[in-house]
């Protein structure tokens, strides 16, 4: 019944819907192309809240690229890669996306795989080492980063651990 409603709505009432969408979450052009569409917006209408929009402010996929991304690598963990499928997921251009990639640095990225491997192996105190790596490897790879940030990532974790496991030696049970 929702649906239907919103589909009878007026371009008035289109743009107020729209516009408390927005402020409850973000949304790129795409989406919201993509919305309007789903309630049968006519072209020119969306055509013309999409630009209203973009010119207030309300709209902008450079800037939610760009957020999205230091979301999803800082807090998230989540490689370079990972962010930029998530960021073609959500419509954005190419270019917004390449910006947005370009603020990651590499040693940041490689520091958060070291943090979040770090955090994983001590959940795998009662595993031996050769498991504990090959779950870290698929752990970090999981998310996306590179080989060579993987190995490093690991290596860093695996020499923090003590229990006395170790790659030549079964765990004792008691």
């Amino acid at each position: 019944d929702e649906d239907e409603h919103i589909a009878a709505l007026s371009i008035d009432d289109l743009e107020a819907t729209l516009l408390r969408k927005l402020h409850s979450h973000d949304m790129s052009v795409r989406e919201v192309t993509d919305w309007l569409r789903e309630n049968d917006a006519a072209e020119g209408d969306a055509f013309a809240l999409v630009e209203k929009f973009e010119r207030l402010g309300y709209l902008n996929d450079e800037r939610l690229a760009l957020e999205l991304c230091a979301w999803l690598s800082e807090r998230k963990g989540k490689s370079r890669s990972i962010v930029a499928r998530e960021l073609r997921q959500r419509g954005l251009a190419q270019a917004a996306i390449d910006v947005a990639l370009d603020s990651i640095d590499s040693d940041v990225e490689g520091e958060k795989a070291v943090e979040l491997a770090m955090q994983r192996v001590r959940q795998f105190s009662s595993l031996d080492d050769d498991t504990a790596q090959r779950r870290l490897h698929g752990f970090l790879s999981r998310r996306g980063y590179a080989g060579d940030v993987v190995r490093s990532a690991v290596s860093a974790a695996m020499a923090t651990r003590t229990g006395g496991h170790s790659a030549n030696r079964a765990p004792r049970f008691r």
